[in-house]
């Protein structure tokens, strides 16, 4: 057994997880602080104490100093008719979102814009042939900065490290973008599959995170090791299946025993599923009894359902797990496909450790790279929102991630097709998977004529942290 220090990264969503096959993958997301504030004055950093030979060395310095506060600037107006003539540059969020909406009271599709009405603006003027001088015009932004913007497509450029680490995929039959789906902290080898490898990765990982920080979730497949591993190290936290196993497993199950795919697949996504997604052990427990009379005849498919999934249906029912706080993690496909890409990156199994360790160091770095990228494009972009809506998210836009507005705006949407049964059919289930805002709240806050604060939501979604502010809970996949 060798023991190999992890490597600390990030990720977009709030997971630590890991994949097990001899080698271990652990994913983890990174702290995320909100840099710059609004309403302060940042002009006084863009004043020069000499001039410049042209526009464009001008607006290149007041662009470098600009993206190490954390924002972008764009050419806005041209002047040059005037006396002296000048160029107006701008904060990339200036300007007003023109929707194009036919009609803003009714719902409309899926739109996000990074325009946020931001007033900052500087005026470059041409004193004379070869002379710009740079002169603060507004000097306040509406908004918080951006920490990462590798993706600004000024940024975006590959440099000449990044260029090697493209020719590096290639060579390894791995395509760039293949790398963009899981985000790796580091990998771990075991000696073997059975309690004590796990145990020692299981204590590992442990070692990583702050005293008295525990997963409130954790997701694994049906590994014999693992899970007898686990109560002995995270005994406080919910252990689910992953689901796509468990369907999987039925299918093959049922397939091989009647020696007919139709078969197979009608028991595992018919019958079966309507097991897993009853919302209440009663209607759990009366599908079951429905699906044991339907399938009478098939002595030997019921027994081996009864003694190895339904005693575990607490493990992945959802009448269970949409009791829990787990941001929609049911699945460890993001970690099976984090395997996969480091096999294939690899290339092969007989490769000496440090082999390994260069390997997979360029890997993360690629990786880290994509992780700011969307990290940043997730808090930056606001959700265009229209009049149907009222003003509930006008305080979401730009604080909090993309992706809780839209989960936000569809469950909106139900709440208005559930119309009078609202209250008595929300089921709350997106407030206690993903402490967002469900149906019945979201009308709520809309018919009191309220908004919606950053702080009403979990800090999962504004700060992408998991140790802020007592919100210590997150979810794991293995």
């Amino acid at each position: 057994m060798m023991d190999i220090d992890f490597k600390t990264i990030g990720m977009p969503n709030n997971i630590i997880g890991t994949t097990i096959n001899n080698i271990v993958t652990v994913m983890v997301k990174e702290n995320y602080e909100d840099p710059g504030e609004e309403n302060v004055d940042y002009g006084d950093n863009f004043v020069f104490s000499h001039p410049f030979n042209t526009f464009e060395e001008a607006f290149d310095r007041c662009d470098e100093v600009a993206y190490g506060l954390g924002f972008h600037l764009v050419k806005a107006k041209y002047h040059m008719e005037k006396s002296p003539p000048y160029k107006i540059v701008k904060c990339d969020r200036h300007g007003p979102y023109n929707s194009k909406a036919k009609d803003p009271l009714k719902p409309q599709r899926k739109s996000k814009t990074k325009k946020f009405m931001c007033p900052f603006s500087l005026r470059m003027i041409k004193k004379g042939e070869g002379v710009w001088v740079v002169v603060p015009k507004c000097g306040v932004h509406n908004h918080k900065f951006g920490k990462f913007l590798e993706g600004h497509r000024r940024r975006a450029k590959f440099t000449e490290e990044q260029k090697e680490l493209i020719k590096q995929y290639r060579q390894s039959h791995v395509k760039p973008g293949m790398v963009r789906h899981a985000f790796t902290l580091g990998y771990a080898l075991i000696e073997n599959e059975g309690k004590e490898g796990y145990n020692w990765v299981l204590r590992r990982l442990e070692s990583l995170l702050e005293p008295g920080v525990r997963p409130t979730v954790i997701v694994t497949d049906h590994e014999r090791g693992l899970l007898a591993a686990l109560p002995g190290v995270f005994r406080t936290s919910h252990h689910f299946l992953c689901l796509f196993h468990v369907y999987t497993a039925i299918e093959a199950r049922a397939t091989n025993m009647e020696r007919n795919g139709n078969f197979g697949k009608a028991l595992a996504h018919g019958a079966w599923k309507k097991v897993v997604e009853a919302k209440t052990f009663d209607e759990c427990t009366m599908e079951w009894n429905e699906l044991r009379k339907k399938y009478c005849c098939h002595p030997a498919l019921i027994s081996y359902l009864e003694l190895t999934w339904w005693h575990k249906i607490h493990m992945f029912g959802k009448c269970f797990t949409n009791l829990v706080l787990h941001f929609g993690n049911t699945t460890t496909s993001r970690v099976e496909s984090a395997h996969a890409q480091l096999k294939m990156w690899l290339g092969s199994a007989e490769l000496t450790l440090d082999s390994i360790w260069k390997r997979a160091d360029v890997m993360l770095h690629g990786q880290h790279i994509e992780i700011r990228k969307t990290l940043e494009d997730s808090i930056s972009k606001t959700v265009v929102t229209n009049m149907y809506y009222g003003n509930i998210f006008s305080m979401l836009s730009g604080r909090v991630s993309a992706t809780a507005i839209e989960a936000m705006l569809v469950e909106y949407n139900r709440g208005t097709d559930l119309g009078y049964y609202l209250e008595e059919n929300c089921g709350c289930t997106l407030w206690t998977t993903h402490k967002l805002l469900c149906a019945c709240r979201l009308h709520t806050v809309f018919h009191e004529g309220k908004r919606i604060h950053p702080d009403d939501l979990h800090v999962f979604w504004s700060r992408l942290a998991y140790t802020d502010s007592g919100h210590r809970r997150f979810a794991i996949m293995m």
